[in-house]
């Protein structure tokens, strides 16, 4: 909450990378978010690449804010330090950034008609290939249908339960909750 503190980790690093970053891992429910990678053009702020994501989205019944934001660090075994993303939420105005990136979020690319038109998208791009790839590397198309299935389901039934582990962690009350996500599609 220093001022000078702020101001010098917000000069050398891009605050809202880092938090589209968080915000990804936590809404796709990413079990595997120790890989992560930051890159800085010369005279730039450090930016977060978003990769790796074999683990997301296919048991959303933890918490992932709290996994995400565990105060002993989070991934397998909490070995990765999340020192730098919760003192930065520790400042009212950074965690209104934090909350409102989510809440956008939630509202625009993981809203259930984005998910549903994208899915969608990208199951007509790949139906074409599909068969080719079952013949050399086993599985079937009703495996390939319910893992899509599951994928839509666990995004859409989960933002209800992720804006209640929301309130619990950040101590939200009703009207809070609700100036942020109240349009977000839970359906």
């Amino acid at each position: 909450n220093d001022p000078e503190n702020l101001q010098y980790v917000t000069d050398r690093l891009d605050v809202d990378s880092l938090f589209t970053h968080a915000a990804y891992e936590i809404i796709l429910g990413n079990v595997d978010f120790t890989n992560v990678r930051v890159y800085r053009v010369p005279g730039g702020k450090w930016k977060w690449i978003f990769f790796d994501l074999d683990w997301a989205s296919f048991d959303m019944s933890y918490d992932y804010v709290n996994r995400y934001l565990n105060d002993k660090g989070h991934g397998v075994r909490k070995m990765f330090n999340n020192t730098l993303i919760r003192a930065l939420l520790k400042n009212d105005d950074i965690r209104d950034q934090f909350l409102t990136k989510l809440a956008d979020l939630m509202k625009g690319n993981f809203s259930n008609a984005n998910i549903e038109a994208r899915v969608e998208e990208y199951r007509q791009l790949l139906d074409p290939e599909m068969g080719a790839q079952f013949e050399r590397w086993g599985g079937s198309r009703e495996k390939w249908e319910k893992y899509i299935n599951t994928f839509l389901s666990n995004i859409k039934g989960n933002k209800k339960t992720l804006i209640e582990d929301l309130k619990e962690y950040f101590g939200l009350s009703s009207s809070e909750i609700s100036a942020y996500f109240g349009e977000v599609d839970m359906n």
